[in-house]
């Protein structure tokens, strides 16, 4: 059985999927992965489906151990990972936003993040934690899923599913439309030749990453461009206006979009309090609960907004004066308390917009790598994306 050991733990790192969007109604939160364009990412890196399990690591990394040749990929923050070869101390830089292979008995060593806030490592095959409500996803406040419910500590042993030829989810959500998309799974494409190449013991297969010796390096001819973290001195979400925006006095809508609001340390996976100039109602509102999602800014009594993120409740009874777009959630995730962000205001049709180009430039990247195989011509070679200037409505485009 092909397991991982936990040999140092990070801060708080977890195992997370896509979540469990079917049970809101239940009570129960939707959680997964924060940066769920760096998770699919990593997935699709190693041949997995994006709905696979990864490890998600928050502002200090873990020290792994891998029992079994394996394929991994590592994206998000920059963790400055190393990798450490069976019966040495000598650490050898390890290249993210693509595919390597690692060694039985060798080890990853992740550091504090440099840059942004969470960093996500993915196996070809995924991580093989029990299903909880259709998720694997970790919900920390319930202690469920994930890794018996809780962050991840030295000593734990996450096993690592077998790596299938067969693709249980389409790819494309582009448009609306639903592609079927044949993975290309690297470890089966690259298991002969491993096996071939395998006589040294510390020689890997060209070109994800070869290692030899004398300690030289060799990394891959081919990567995904990195998704753009937030600047480390002040981030711009863009966001559209929510159902109480008008109620906030003219003062407060002014400061809301022109100042900087800083993000608290007691913030967490539930969501970030923005301190910064307080934001008043024109007068008080008598509101029921109602439905929240990630991204909504809510603002409490204290003036102060809070962003909701993945591990929020269902329903909330705050004035809901914004939402940030889909687009910029995977920024959102990358903030780091004491970050100063911005507000952006957009259109919803501008919105859609951003969010359609995000995953057609997602798609371009991987089907460009040859991680996976178009069977029918996708929606970005036969469909051309408006300008920015362009207004354009789509009923089927996500939304904010």
């Amino acid at each position: 059985m092909n397991v991982v050991r936990v040999l140092k733990a990070g801060l708080s790192s977890t195992i997370q999927d896509l979540g469990r969007p079917g049970f809101r109604h239940f009570g129960v939160a939707v959680c997964g992965a924060m940066d769920r364009l760096s998770h699919e990412l990593a997935n699709r890196l190693v041949g997995n489906s994006p709905t696979l399990a990864t490890i998600e690591m928050t502002l200090l990394g873990d020290e792994l151990e891998w029992s079994r040749d394996s394929v991994v990929s590592i994206t998000g923050a920059d963790m400055s990972p190393v990798m450490m070869l069976l019966g040495s101390n000598c650490e050898l830089p390890v290249p993210c936003q693509t595919a390597i292979v690692i060694a039985a008995g060798t080890r990853l060593r992740f550091h504090n993040a440099r840059r942004g806030c969470r960093t996500y490592v993915a196996v070809a095959g995924g991580f093989d934690v029990p299903v909880v409500m259709n998720s694997r996803a970790t919900y920390l406040k319930a202690a469920i899923g994930g890794f018996h419910g809780r962050t991840l500590k030295a000593g734990d042993e996450l096993p690592v599913a077998f790596p299938t030829s067969q693709c249980s989810d389409d790819y494309s959500e582009c448009f609306g439309e639903r592609q079927k998309m044949d993975r290309r799974p690297i470890v089966e494409q690259t298991s002969q030749r491993l096996m071939d190449d395998w006589n040294n013991r510390f020689t890997m297969v060209k070109p994800l990453v070869r290692l030899v010796l004398n300690r030289t390096s060799e990394f891959p001819s081919w990567f995904v461009r990195p998704v753009e973290l937030p600047n480390s001195q002040i981030a711009t979400l863009r966001v559209v206006r929510g159902s109480h925006f008008d109620c906030l006095t003219h003062d407060s809508q002014h400061d809301f979009i022109t100042n900087a609001f800083q993000v608290s340390p007691q913030s967490d996976r539930m969501g970030y309090r923005l301190s910064g100039p307080s934001l008043d109602l024109a007068q008080p509102l008598d509101l029921l609960s109602a439905g929240t999602a990630l991204g909504t800014i809510q603002l409490p009594p204290d003036g102060n907004p809070i962003l909701l993120m993945a591990d929020s409740a269902p329903t909330g009874g705050y004035p809901r004066i914004a939402h940030v777009i889909s687009a910029d959630l995977p920024n959102a995730s990358q903030l780091r308390p004491g970050q100063e962000v911005r507000f952006e205001e957009v259109s919803i049709e501008h919105a859609q917009l951003l969010y359609r180009r995000q995953r057609n430039d997602l798609q371009k990247a991987i089907v460009m790598n040859n991680l996976l195989r178009v069977q029918h011509n996708p929606t970005w070679a036969n469909r051309s994306v408006p300008h920015e200037n362009e207004q354009r409505t789509d009923s089927n485009d996500a939304t904010s």
